[in-house]
């Protein structure tokens, strides 16, 4: 096996750090640095910081995610970006494995999409959160039956695509029941070991694969809450080859695993597909690919309408004794602030001057969205009260509301204890609406 010698290049250059990164299935460590790099696409040379280490299964991991999980380090995909080159996407043809070679097989390009590597239409969903590609999971299916949980569970923490991960990973609860939906289906003459489902070692030699269900993942669309797309999943995407111990005999792990850290999207959900990872436009797009014969693809259905429900959830914070905060953006550009939960009253109120110990406030002159609706409103709680102008303006939340949508709300100029010692710049009445002044 290859590996990089550092001490017999001259353009190497150490950063005099050391380096932890976490994957998905395991942690390494090792010393950063900077080289130039290419590629035989890339006709040009560019420097990118790389992390060497000794604990990898082959020469080395490219990684494309967002600066966030660089560690501080100019990464390749963002080093080639920066150039000024190319668009800021990049696009993935997986094939699987070719049955001569025992092979993974499959095509990458930088900068754009290529038009014969997919059939069909391309369906994007928005990408969540600009960290890992996070999306959002609308439902399952194995064979025809809908998994009975609420959307937001196969969400719970985060969903990402990754191309490093072999398996589609699911929180236990999900996989329990992916996996007794797959037993309820499968005749009882055709013997599967239960140990086959847990663990890799139990291998599966020249499966029937007309007997497993197909298994349905339906994404959020970019057209809306009230659209979905499924990609389709067969057997032979979710049954993994891990040996071929002659030309007529190959043999299969179950390539879905439980996760502890979110929902993950690994190669037995993307194979088949032709996925474009188009950061510029906060999305990725899933395509048929054009990989092999028609009957050995990946299916994609859509646009499939839905009822419009949102299937993210919200982080909340707070500090003892002040109660819970969402973190929520106002205006354009976006001005973001802690507002406290509140369902003793049906009112939005932000902070728009410099009230009491308030640690930032609304400045509704810096929004272009910002409409006063010329209206003085006032209202009085438990614990003080609040004067201001009704206006109306957008909004977003980091994980459920990713499309901004138009609000009334008091921007509040006049306070009596509301804001004292409270670490909140505002605050959101989800009581009925007969009680609200805005």
């Amino acid at each position: 096996r290859s590996y990089f010698q550092p001490n017999t290049s001259s353009t190497y250059v150490s950063a005099n750090k050391r380096v932890r990164i976490r994957y998905t299935s395991s942690i390494v460590s090792g010393d950063a640095g900077s080289d130039v790099v290419s590629t035989k696409s890339i006709e040009f040379s560019l420097r990118s910081s790389m992390v060497l280490v000794n604990s990898l299964n082959g020469s080395g991991i490219l990684g494309l995610a967002y600066p966030g999980l660089s560690h501080g380090l100019t990464s390749f995909y963002d080093a080639l970006n920066a150039s000024g080159n190319i668009r800021d996407l990049f696009s993935i043809r997986l094939c699987g494995v070719e049955q001569e070679t025992f092979k993974l097989n499959g095509s990458m390009t930088f900068g754009g999409t290529v038009s014969n590597f997919y059939t069909g239409s391309i369906f994007y969903t928005p990408i969540k959160k600009e960290l890992h590609y996070e999306i959002i999971i609308t439902g399952m299916m194995v064979g025809s039956e809908k998994l009975a949980v609420p959307c937001s569970q196969f969400n719970d923490k985060s969903t990402i695509v990754d191309t490093g991960a072999d398996k589609l990973l699911l929180p236990e609860t999900i996989f329990d029941s992916v996996v007794n939906k797959i037993k309820e289906q499968i005749p009882r003459s055709y013997r599967v070991s239960d140990s086959f489902w847990r663990y890799d070692t139990q291998l599966l030699c020249n499966p029937d694969y007309s007997v497993f269900p197909d298994i349905t993942i339906s994404l959020l669309s970019v057209e809306g809450l009230e659209k979905e797309f499924n990609l389709i999943l067969e057997p032979k995407n979710y049954l993994r080859a891990r040996s071929k111990r002659s030309k007529d005999e190959t043999c299969l792990s179950f390539g879905v695993g439980v996760s502890t850290t979110g929902t993950v999207l690994g190669l037995a959900a993307l194979e088949g597909y032709y996925v474009i990872f188009d950061r510029a436009n906060k999305q990725v797009g899933f395509a048929q690919s054009s990989c092999g014969s028609s009957r050995d693809r990946s299916r994609i259905e859509g646009s499939i309408s839905r009822v419009p429900h949102n299937c993210a959830y919200e982080n909340l914070r707070g500090e003892p004794g002040t109660g819970y905060t969402l973190n929520v953006s106002i205006g354009t550009p976006p001005q973001w602030f802690q507002i406290l939960l509140d369902t003793g009253s049906s009112n939005f109120a932000v902070a728009a001057a410099q009230l009491e110990k308030v640690k930032s406030y609304f400045h509704v002159e810096d929004s272009s969205s910002y409409v006063d609706l010329q209206k003085s409103v006032g209202v009085e709680y438990t614990g003080g009260s609040w004067r201001g102008a009704l206006a109306s303006d957008l909004i977003t939340a980091p994980d459920s509301i990713s499309t901004p949508i138009r609000v009334k709300l008091a921007a509040v100029t006049k306070s009596d204890k509301l804001f004292k010692d409270l670490p909140m710049q505002g605050l959101i009445g989800l009581a009925y609406k007969s009680i609200a002044k805005v």
